[in-house]
């Protein structure tokens, strides 16, 4: 088999020197060493013995000339065509001939670069691999790296988009809105906001027709009253409201009542505070009275904060402080009990599943205590106004102190209880 370049002849040289022992292995390179080693004489002979005179200097030059010869390369100029300087249509393949060039140098200039155009779709071109990404080094790089949500809205304005980046700002939903496109893109997808996203529209109007105030009522069953960890009521019926004031600023006026019909004696619970809304989270700061007959009303500052760093879960973090020398005999300090609440909702279309537990501890008694509260909590909306709902509790608790006044002195074990009723929003 002769050569195919002068490249490869020059080489099958070295290749055949090697193998007649005319010059050391050793001072040629691996690839000559291992085709010595491998191939027939008579084979690299053959290569050897190519004339090298018409020879392209290597293969890549050959291939090229092998395009320009190419029937299929040819055929597809041949059937376009172009406009000569005279107007009429000549092909391509007649208008890139050197001897063209004479009578038309623009149209032969035109055709050749078509010409090209087309050998390069015949020819496979190395850098055609896709390029290696590298890997990511700044915050930048992984922030791309984090899956993009990318909402597209049909319907939607310049003037809704605004409203609506507005909107989602002030519940501290970081995005970027494209008014061109009306898309608007956030780092990462959320379950929340995709709700929101599939009717913006629907949303913007809700968000407008807000009113200043609201008030939430229930009325309910306690099989035990549970707060802190500890029971106070059992076998109660009960009612509550709580309402919400304005909005200035994301700053609101908030309050509640709450009493309790206990068998033994009657208790009043009532709140006033503000709830702060910001882009990390909502901060409530309340001072709550407690009042049951036949003995002292006690106070305590109570400070919350609803975590929402998390999309997955609800969580609250809370701190109360209260009198705890008007409340309990066996103590002259404060009662400090920090908490945690973390819940999970789910919903099926027809119900709302809601589970989820509380730890705290309190410190101020004669012996401080740690508690776990855990619930579960079904929930129905009854003729589009109602939700009636169910809750069971489970409740441990390592309290020992016996408490005349307010709470029991039971020392629980994940003890159970329910409480069921309907809750109203007007």
């Amino acid at each position: 088999m002769p050569a195919a370049s002068k490249q490869q002849q020059k080489f099958m040289g070295i290749v055949r020197a090697i193998q007649k022992g005319d010059v050391p292995a050793s001072k040629f390179s691996k690839a000559a060493q291992k085709a010595a080693k491998s191939m027939k004489k008579g084979s690299v002979k053959k290569y050897a013995a190519t004339k090298h005179d018409d020879l392209p200097k290597k293969v890549k030059e050959m291939y090229e000339s092998m395009l320009n010869e190419n029937p299929a390369v040819i055929a597809t100029a041949a059937r376009m065509a172009i406009q000569n300087k005279q107007g009429k249509k000549v092909s391509v393949n007649t208008a890139r001939q050197s001897s063209y060039a004479s009578k038309d140098p623009s149209a032969h200039k035109k055709a050749k670069s078509i010409f090209q155009r087309i050998k390069d779709k015949f020819s496979k071109k190395k850098d055609d691999k896709p390029k290696k990404q590298s890997a990511p080094t700044t915050a930048a790089d992984f922030r791309r790296m984090r899956k993009e949500a990318v909402y597209k809205f049909k319907g939607m304005t310049a003037t809704n988009m605004d409203e609506l980046d507005a909107m989602l700002s002030r519940a501290g939903i970081k995005g970027k809105p494209d008014f061109n496109k009306m898309t608007y893109t956030v780092d990462s997808y959320s379950a929340k906001l995709d709700k929101v996203m599939k009717n913006p529209l629907k949303f913007i109007q809700e968000v407008k027709q807000e009113k200043p105030w609201s008030v939430n009522a229930e009325v309910g069953y306690y099989e035990s009253r549970i707060s802190g960890g500890l029971v106070g009521a059992e076998d109660a019926p009960y009612v509550k409201a709580s309402t919400k004031l304005g909005d200035f600023y994301g700053l609101s006026l908030v309050g509640g009542v709450e009493f309790v019909n206990d068998p033994d004696a009657t208790e009043v619970h009532g709140s006033i505070g503000t709830l702060l809304s910001t882009p990390i989270g909502d901060i409530d700061t309340r001072v709550v009275a407690h009042k049951k007959d036949g003995a002292e009303a006690t106070y305590e500052l109570v400070g919350a904060y609803g975590v929402n760093w998390f999309d997955f879960v609800e969580t609250e973090l809370s701190l109360s402080i209260e009198n705890g020398a008007e409340a309990v005999d066996t103590t002259l300090d404060p009662i400090y009990t920090p908490a945690i609440v973390v819940s999970k909702t789910f919903n099926t279309g027809t119900f709302d599943l809601i589970v989820g537990g509380e730890y705290g501890q309190s410190f101020g008694f004669d012996e401080d205590y740690e508690y776990i509260h855990g619930f579960a909590r079904l929930e129905t909306v009854v003729n589009g106004t109602a939700k009636l709902f169910v809750q069971g509790n489970w409740v441990n608790s390592d309290v020992v102190f016996a408490d005349g006044i307010t709470y029991s002195d039971t020392e629980l074990d994940f003890a159970q209880s329910v409480n069921v009723g309907l809750a109203f929003n007007f």
